[in-house]
């Protein structure tokens, strides 16, 4: 199923809706290959970050030098269920605003296919959506470096922001900076405080370049982020991953281990001609950087009656940095 949706579903988002698919299989998360042998030494990097991209979001309109708004739908089925509409990209005092609306479009799901075509959940091309929602695009592909965004999330049931990147050369490239989206207790309870306190990560990548991907998410319960500006780094190196919020580091992967417990390895004690496992899910191609809301619904029929609408994830500013 992940791999038919990919024919279907643009790339640009269709990371995110397959991302959760690929959760489903808890056997494969964080999983370590055969070993490899460096050839080099580590390489350790402490120069100066020195800003490459930037984005403050002054002005009035989006500047589409560096992005692209997307446009389209999901298939049904999908975790989320809403339009992606440039009509809901908004610039104003300063920064981004990305509408979540609850309203009813009729719309091509893919907009390169005719409307008539009938797509891979059985149903024509043009169809309905309940809701609409937003999702920006960078003209620009990043590598290795530090991603930052400052921003606020939507509070309510239904909501799925995300921050992240994807992209790559013919493999599954993703990293996940964040993404939020409804929890449920025992029973089935929606659990608002904790949804908007559940920091998720996540990273894929296609280790067996077979068109599949291994990926490995974690999360953390930290502050309320629909309350106020936070901000979110992510630092991408050839050794490690990490993840700081608020200027905390959260989460750290490491790309090589070793031995009994699987020793993680960064560049200081990386060896040439020593052999070491390799992380599955650790992406290494450029890839495009993503910011985006959503509404995930817990099946085909909207759900989402105890949100407010509209919603608008804020954004204040977005970052990029190299060494």
């Amino acid at each position: 199923m992940i791999h038919d949706l990919t024919a279907f579903v643009k790339p640009a988002f269709c990371g995110l809706l397959l991302s959760l698919v690929a959760q489903a299989s808890l056997l494969a998360q964080c999983d370590y290959g055969k070993r490899e042998a460096a050839t080099t030494d580590g390489v350790c990097n402490s120069n100066p970050w020195v800003l490459v991209f930037e984005d403050n979001f002054d002005g009035y309109t989006i500047n589409l030098n560096n992005w692209s708004p997307e446009s389209g739908g999901r298939l049904q089925g999908a975790p989320g269920q809403e339009y992606l509409s440039p009509e809901n990209v908004r610039v104003s005092n300063g920064k981004l605003h990305l509408d979540v609306k609850e309203e009813t479009v009729i719309r091509k799901a893919v907009n390169w296919k005719p409307e008539t075509e009938v797509l891979e959940d059985s149903i024509v091309n043009l169809r309905k959506y309940y809701f609409t929602a937003a999702s920006l695009t960078s003209k620009e592909d990043f590598s290795y470096g530090r991603y930052e965004i400052r921003c606020r999330i939507p509070r309510g049931k239904g909501y799925w922001p995300a921050f992240w990147t994807f992209g790559g050369d013919g493999g599954w490239n993703e990293i996940d900076v964040f993404e939020f989206w409804d929890y449920y207790g025992p029973g089935g309870t929606f659990k608002l405080d904790k949804s908007v306190r559940r920091h998720r990560t996540n990273t894929h990548y296609d280790f067996e370049q077979d068109g599949g991907h291994d990926n490995c998410p974690k999360h953390k319960y930290l502050t309320d982020f629909s309350v106020g500006m936070h901000t979110f780094e992510l630092i991408w190196t050839p050794y490690t991953i990490e993840w700081i919020v608020d200027g905390k580091s959260v989460r750290k992967k490491f790309k090589y281990s070793k031995g009994i417990g699987l020793n993680k390895i960064d560049c200081e004690n990386y060896r040439k001609g020593k052999r070491y496992k390799v992380d599955k899910a650790f992406p290494t191609q450029k890839m495009k950087i993503i910011v985006n809301v959503a509404v995930r619904t817990k099946g085909v029929v909207p759900n989402a009656t105890d949100t407010s609408f509209p919603g608008v994830m804020d954004v204040d500013y977005i970052r990029y940095y190299k060494r």
